[in-house]
């Protein structure tokens, strides 16, 4: 398999070589001669350079700067393409570049009748530099959680059993003349009411809500002198006909006052001088049954009597009687709890409601009258009288917060669910409330987890990420970057990863990428290349005052930046114009002064004193009458590229000049003086290359092709390749650097 590096630019190969294009505002003035035949010349711009004397140049400063190899970042070929042979073990980079480039030339003349005159402007030596930055490496980190899960579930059963105790139960039955079925209803209840205490020591005893007081004296009297009747029946645990004894009691008929003052008579009941049963240390339960309130409506036809209020029973139980109302007695009742519930109530029972809800811990004590069967609401009632039985049992293992859930297995393999409130946990250990205990015979059954952990959608980073540098892995699989977010150092997940699920967050450390390098010299304006990872970029700023250049878009870490540019290396004391091979009597003028000067060849050198860049000196020379006028263009134009641009007269290619090979000839007459513009293309062969993406040049192969033919004619500096041969017209070149294995 083959991969494509870059989009298309070719810019990870570098031709290093001259600039190849000459100063267009060189003037060159020639003047010959008046009578000569054909006085004529052409001349080269005194400020070009050669691209060998350029490549040379190039490697002296380059070799000052540190890079072993010169580089002129405006030198690029056509480029085939850059590619990785990923396919081969190990990977090889291939460059592929063009050898030559078409270039163009422009030369002004200014030819008059007398001697030469060229003008030449000074300046400074401008040699390339290139600067290597890599950007600054964040330590990466990683951070792995792994995902919670449910634990293990346990479930455990536990015996409740009985101990011995004692259950003392009042039931107060309303006897009014509308009770007849409510006490039908009841009176073959009895297994339910005792379903959950059946193994106790248990009393009832049964009254009705009518007073009964003696012969001749006021129930008034007979109350504040405790002188009322309590005309009870007591059925006890173990009396062969307690379900018949207790049948007759509750159906106490209905010829009873329609004042049931159940209050009134729960005192009396419990009170009972004349036959006193309640047990000291017994449980104590009160039961009213009625189709109406106490006092028939919430105390009213009681007046101000003491027993219009439900205090008058809970004083008498708690100061009286000493018991802890919620602990060892409890008030419970089958009444109706409102008219919409029980219609063919009398009156709805708000008074006794409240009597119920006291110290009852949030336990329903209490059914509805009108029920069809009050099965339910006694089981009920038996369960919270079971005082005497266990109320602690202890788990095998700790079970996981929120997590435990308690029900119970009754006795006729019926199951009910225990609300919360009705036990406590202390670590393993459940303890019930009181009055809320598992009745006799049933089996408490918990149900419960441990060792679970906690199912997370988000993760908290040891660390401050880099904004953009978090990536996430479930399983070893990388999560879609729109799966979760990341805020300050919480990463957190769209929908949480499944359990026991390994999440690894890779990031960087917080630190800020570099976005300015600075220049080892001051660039010339204009002269700036950037190339980040090989790539060439053009979007960046410079700020001189700091000699900094500013990427816009920040390299990513440990990639590479070249910043290619030229310098000022000094003046240029040496010029090259193009001059007559048969000139004399050379003087360099600056305006009218004399300048001094060294001549060699046709290479002018100025003393240091007399530079100053951009100055404009001219040469002035001499030329013999009828001489032969051939002037070397030190480039070949392409045939057909030439073009002789305002001149005068009937001088023009073809007519008065000519090219042949790399030298203009000219033929012209010239009586006046005469200004025009040569222009032509040539072709600029490249031999020397530059390969990027190489981070160690020294360790792997470098192998060279030409037109597909490998060569050894090559010679290699760091990713620099020079040719040690020409290539030839439109060659392609192929540079492959194999990495080490």
């Amino acid at each position: 398999m083959t991969r494509i590096w870059g989009q298309g630019k070719f810019t990870p190969g570098i031709i290093l070589g001259g600039q190849g294009k000459f100063t267009p505002a060189i003037i060159l003035a020639l003047t010959l001669g008046l009578g000569s035949a054909c006085n004529d010349a052409g001349f080269q711009s005194g400020n070009s350079l050669t691209l060998e004397q350029e490549t040379a140049a190039a490697a002296d400063a380059q070799a000052q700067s540190g890079d072993a190899t010169p580089e002129f970042s405006n030198h690029i070929p056509a480029q085939v393409e850059t590619t990785m042979e990923s396919s081969k073990k190990p990977d090889t980079i291939i460059n592929s570049f063009e050898s030559s480039k078409t270039r163009e030339a422009s030369f002004r003349f200014k030819l008059e009748p007398k001697g030469v005159k060229t003008e030449f402007t000074l300046e400074d030596n401008l040699a390339p530099v290139t600067d290597n930055f890599t950007q600054i490496n964040r330590q990466p980190l990683t951070d792995t959680f792994t995902q919670g899960h449910a634990g293990t579930t346990i479930r455990e059963e536990f015996d409740q059993a009985a101990r011995q105790g004692l259950a003392d139960i009042l039931v107060v039955i309303d006897n009014s003349g509308s009770m007849k079925e409510e006490q039908t209803n009841l009176s073959s209840k009895l297994n339910e009411l005792l379903v959950s205490i059946k193994d106790a020591s248990w009393q009832i005893s049964v009254i009705t809500t009518a007073p009964a007081v003696p012969a001749g004296v006021s129930v008034n009297t007979a109350a504040a002198e405790g002188k009322e009747l309590c005309n009870t029946t007591l059925i006890k645990s173990g009396e062969a006909d307690a379900s018949e004894k207790f049948a007759t009691a509750v159906n106490a008929g209905i010829s009873g006052s329609g004042n049931e003052q159940g209050i009134r008579q729960s005192v009396v009941g419990l009170r009972c001088t004349e036959k006193p049963w309640v047990r000291t240390g017994s449980t104590l339960a009160v039961l009213i049954v009625s189709d109406e309130d106490n006092c028939s409506n919430d105390g009213s036809d009681c007046g101000s009597l003491p027993w219009a209020k439900e205090s008058y029973l809970t004083n008498y139980v708690e100061n009286t009687l000493q018991r802890t109302i919620g602990k060892n007695a409890g008030f419970y009742g089958i009444v109706a709890p409102s008219k919409a519930l029980c219609s063919t109530a009398g009156n709805a029972a708000p008074q006794y409601l409240r009597l119920f809800d006291y110290k009852a811990n949030g336990a329903v004590n209490y059914g509805n009258i009108c029920d069809g069967s009050y099965k339910t609401t006694l089981n009920r009632i038996s369960d919270s009288i079971a005082l005497l039985l266990n109320n602690q049992f202890e788990l095998k293992t700790l079970p996981d917060d929120g997590t435990l859930k308690l029900s119970l297995l009754l006795s006729d393999n019926t199951t009910r669910a225990l609300d919360a409130s009705s036990y406590t946990r202390n670590g393993k250990v459940i303890s019930f409330v009181a009055g809320k205990e598992p009745p006799a015979g049933s089996k408490v059954v918990a149900e419960y987890r441990t060792g679970s952990k906690p199912i997370l959608s988000s993760f908290t980073l040891s660390q401050d990420p880099a904004a953009g540098t978090v990536i996430a892995k479930i399983n070893g699989a990388a999560a879609s970057a729109g799966s979760y977010t990341v805020s300050g150092r919480t990463v957190t997940f769209t929908n949480a990863p499944a359990d026991m699920a390994t999440i690894t967050l890779d990031y960087r450390e917080n630190k800020a990428l570099l976005d300015r390098f600075k220049t080892t010299a001051d660039p010339v304006t204009g002269s700036i290349k950037v190339s980040v990872n090989g790539q060439a970029t053009t979007d960046f700023t410079f700020d001189a005052a700091k000699r900094e250049v500013v990427l816009k878009n920040l390299p990513a870490d440990n990639q590479t930046v070249e910043i290619g540019y030229k310098k000022n290396a000094g003046p240029r004391l040496e010029y090259t114009p193009p001059v007559s091979p048969d000139g004399r009597n050379f003087q360099i003028l600056d305006q009218t002064q004399p300048v001094a000067f060294t001549k060699n060849g046709n290479t002018f050198t100025i003393s240091a004193d007399a530079f100053q860049a951009g100055r404009t000196l001219t040469l002035s020379y001499d030329v013999p009458d009828n001489s032969t006028k051939a002037f070397e263009l030190g480039r070949l134009p392409i045939a057909g590229s030439t073009d002789i641009v305002d001149a005068q007269g009937d001088c023009d290619l073809g007519v008065g000049f000519e090219i042949v090979d790399d030298r203009l000839i000219s033929n012209c007459v010239i009586t006046n003086a005469m200004e025009f513009t040569l222009n032509y293309k040539y072709i600029e062969t490249v031999k020397i290359f530059k390969v990027f993406d190489v981070a160690n040049p020294e360790a792997g192969v470098w192998t060279v092709y030409i037109n597909g033919e490998a060569t050894k004619d090559f010679v290699r500096s760091g990713s620099s390749i020079a040719l040690t041969q020409d290539p030839g017209a439109e060659a392609r070149i192929d540079i492959h650097y194999t990495l080490p294995e």
